[in-house]
């Protein structure tokens, strides 16, 4: 009986099916002719278009849109963000969907990573600043709330299917809102007559991926409803019982983009987001500079390194993408030698100082589909070196003055910004030739940072040459202080004179040692109390390049409290440099470390109603050192002080106090030479009764007497005033030619010649040396010994009303 009850209700269903007349059935699909890529919805609680959590930190996307149009990294559109979008207390699934989705439709754009200005733009960055150009799309006029299946349907027809544009939808059931961009669809309509069934399948792009996502990740889903006709117009539909809270709440089509940011350009936008590869790109290989670079791989890559044989190159290599596809690097030189070749799976270092440059260096891969991403960090160390280890930034102003006072050409001159650990930032000027006699002027302002980022990360200065040029560095504050800076100081054995480590706040002590050598090194750091004591002795690892700058507060040395002097001994050369700063007077001078010897001079021992002159002597050995003080004149006879510094000692005098017979006048009129039974240091300081600021320069070393010297800055007008001091030490009188030459290497004037006696000394103010008319044109004067013996002399520069002063050593 069950058996017989069961076949007769199958039977009156096969009625009913046949009873109900079948017109026919379709098939009806669409698709979009731009697919709509895969982006995240940057949930509001991360914040992570700022604050970088969720993706890869800092700089994240509007930080690198703000160090690119505001120079600064939490610059005013981070700050909106931040203040209207970021929420931690946000539920999690709050945040940009609606806007990824409108940009995803709008923008159909095949991303690769790219940098702008050296800046490293992921396809997450270029995503997520397109994603806030959109953030109002929900504004749009074309708009419509989903409160039948057939307003689904019309969509998917007239928007897809028709006019092959996809759109929006509000697709999550739940009280969540989740936007997602519908671009395809697939319709299977059973038509039976006034109603028609229809199992409806559209296709999505899913937000469920990580922010660097590449392409579309497909979605899909199916809805089932019920549309009713009254002959060919629709006038009801209905959800399937299964869709009946599952379904779409809105639909939307962006009509363009939106921007709630009022710090946000579209443009700007736009350009970073379709921007493709890096600043190297090119199709021929590409001449690099030292620097810091994010490079993508999307074809071979060929750069070309160095210019002359014997240059040491270091190169830093640093794979960052994340696919699983090698990286190939080889290097090769100018004869087609093989020198290195290898993968770049992990962090590669090299040093290249054999074969015939240029180098070159070539990186490809077995397939781009997938960009690769590395770093590459390039440095060379020419024949010729000026360092300055910490380079005035922040405030105030420097400048550069490069002169070649040589007869020939001087090429593939560059100037580099460093790091503080001596890696290299970027070659800011370079490479360029100057040709005899000629002059280059750069402050640091017009050095041309790439971004931010790498401008706070400029801390030291090389300017690098393959042969020696002339180069005078000068700093300050504004109409308050002024401080020159030698470089060319490197020794395996310095003197520090000052300690930072004093308990005298009235002066600001700052020293630095930097390590040149293309591998690590030690050194040696022993601090010694004024009257010798040894008070701290520290081992320091320098690593290659590296840059330590030490205060007060970051001294080395435990003890902080005892003044004196400190002793560097390394295990290779190293450039010293120390640096004062008067909390009392805006004072402001630096010199570099003082290399110990035997033999020196002081040019010019100014004692007058305007200048005093102090001598600082320093005692490096472990014995008693006597040492002469001896004043020369051509027009009187020697005078000779003998002082006694005991081991280790320092002391500090008045040049008129040393010399207590001796009137300002007859001191004015000669020079010093100091000789030591034992190696000691020493520098002096000239000081105005008038003046807030100073001048402190090194002794003379006996080297430094030749026959060729250059001035290589003049600043002589109405505000300022430069002046030289030449001492003759040799045993003939020196005929000396100062010829003047203007910026483009012309000689202004044939020169003017003049003597000096035997033991003579002679002070010159540049605008009493030549005819008024000229003056503003000279840039900078070659001195030459003509005839007779060598000389040696420096040079100091200061403003009309005597507050600003600094000075060199001529070389």
């Amino acid at each position: 009986m069950g058996k017989f009850k069961i076949f007769l209700v199958a039977v009156c269903a096969l009625v009913m099916l046949v009873a109900v007349p079948h017109l026919n059935a379709e098939e009806v699909s669409g698709e979009a002719t731009d697919t709509p890529w895969s982006g995240w919805w940057w949930p509001s609680y991360r914040g992570g278009l700022v604050t970088g959590v969720g993706y890869r930190g800092s700089p994240a996307p509007l930080e690198k849109y703000d160090l690119i149009t505001s120079n600064v990294k939490r610059g005013p559109a981070s700050n909106y963000y931040l203040t209207y979008n970021y929420d931690p207390d946000a539920e999690t699934w709050v945040g940009l969907c609606d806007a990824w989705s409108a940009a995803a439709i709008m923008e159909p754009i095949d991303f690769v990573p790219s940098t702008v200005n050296n800046l490293l733009f992921r396809i997450g960055d270029k995503k997520g600043l397109l994603t806030l150009a959109y953030e109002l799309s929900y504004q749009s006029d074309e708009y419509e709330t989903v409160d039948s299946p057939l307003v689904l349907h019309n969509w998917l027809l007239n928007y897809i299917g028709e006019k092959s544009l996809a759109f929006y939808a509000e697709i999550d059931p739940s009280d969540e809102a989740w936007n997602y961009p519908v671009y395809k669809y697939l319709m299977d309509i059973d038509d039976f007559g006034d109603e028609e069934y229809v199992t409806c399948t559209i296709w999505y792009a899913d937000d469920q991926v990580a922010p660097d996502y590449s392409g579309t990740k497909e979605v899909q889903k199916t809805y089932y409803y019920t549309l009713v006709k009254s002959g060919s117009e629709y006038v009801s539909s209905s959800w399937d019982s299964q869709n009946s809270y599952d379904h779409p709440t809105y639909v939307l089509r962006p009509e363009s983009y939106n921007i709630k940011n009022p710090y946000l350009d579209y443009d700007t936008i736009k350009e970073m987001a379709v921007s493709s590869d890096d600043l190297a790109e090119s199709d021929l290989p590409v001449s690099l500079n030292p620097g810091f670079y994010n490079m993508i791989l999307l074809n071979e890559d060929i750069y070309l390194l160095g210019e002359k044989e014997g240059e040491l190159i270091t190169i830093n290599l640093e794979r960052i993408d994340d696919t699983d596809e090698t990286i190939q690097y080889s290097i090769t030189d100018s004869d087609g030698t093989l020198l290195s070749q290898g993968d770049l799976d992990t962090d590669v270092s090299l040093t290249v100082n054999s074969g015939v440059p240029p180098y070159e260096l070539v990186f490809s891969k077995d397939s781009y589909d997938l960009p690769g991403i590395y770093t590459l960090t390039y440095d060379i160390k020419k024949g010729f070196e000026f360092v300055r280890a910490k380079a005035q930034k922040g405030y105030g102003w420097g400048g550069y003055a490069l002169v070649n006072a040589s007869d020939e050409e001087v090429s593939n001159i560059m100037i580099s910004g460093y790091a503080s650990d001596g890696s290299p930032v970027d070659t800011y000027l370079g490479p360029f030739t100057l040709g005899p006699g000629k002059k280059y002027v750069i402050l640091s302002d017009d050095f041309p940072f790439r971004n931010q980022m790498e401008k706070d990360d400029f801390y030291g200065i090389k300017i690098h040459a393959p042969e020696a040029i002339s180069i005078v560095n000068l700093s300050g504050e504004y109409e308050e202080q002024m401080a020159s800076f030698q470089g060319d100081v490197f020794d395996t054995q310095l003197v520090v004179p000052e300690s930072p480590c004093t308990s005298d706040y009235s002066v600001i002590k700052s020293w630095g040692v930097y390590n040149p050598q293309g591998s690590d090194i030690t050194a040696q750091f022993q601090l010694f109390s004024d009257s010798g004591e040894a008070v701290e002795d520290v081992s320091i690892a320098l690593n290659s390049k590296e840059i330590d700058h030490f205060t007060r507060s970051s001294s080395p040395f435990d003890d902080n409290t005892a003044s004196g002097w400190i002793l560097i001994n390394a295990s290779a050369a190293v450039s010293v440099y120390e640096g004062w700063v008067s909390r009392s007077s805006d004072a402001n001078e630096m010199i570099p470390g003082l290399i110990p010897g035997t033999e020196f001079y002081l040019p010019n021992p100014a004692s007058d109603s305007i200048w005093s002159t102090q001598l600082t002597l320093i005692n490096i050995e472990d014995e008693t050192v006597v040492v002469s003080v001896q004043l020369l004149s051509s027009s009187y006879d020697p005078v000779t002080e003998v002082i006694e510094l005991d081991s280790h000692a320092k002391i500090e005098t008045d040049l008129a106090a040393l010399f207590p017979g001796v009137t300002g006048g007859k001191l004015c009129a000669g020079f010093i030479k100091i000789e030591a039974t034992g190696a000691i240091a020493g520098y002096y300081t000239y000081e105005t009764t008038i003046a807030q600021d100073m001048i402190k320069l090194p002794l003379n070393a006996a080297s430094d007497v030749t026959t060729a010297l250059c001035l290589p800055h003049v600043a002589s007008d109405s505000i300022w005033w430069t002046g030289m001091v030449l001492c003759n030490t040799g045993d003939a009188v020196s005929s000396v030619r100062f010829t003047p030459f203007d910026a483009q290497g012309n000689s202004l004037t044939d020169g003017v010649v003049k003597n000096l006696e035997i033991n003579g000394k002679s002070s010159y103010m540049i605008r009493d040396m030549f005819n008024v008319a000229i003056i503003p044109d000279i840039a900078h004067i070659r001195i030459k010994v003509e005839q007779g013996s060598p000389v040696l002399g420096t040079y100091g520069y200061g403003s009309a009303d005597m507050q600003m002063l600094t000075g060199a050593i001529l070389e």
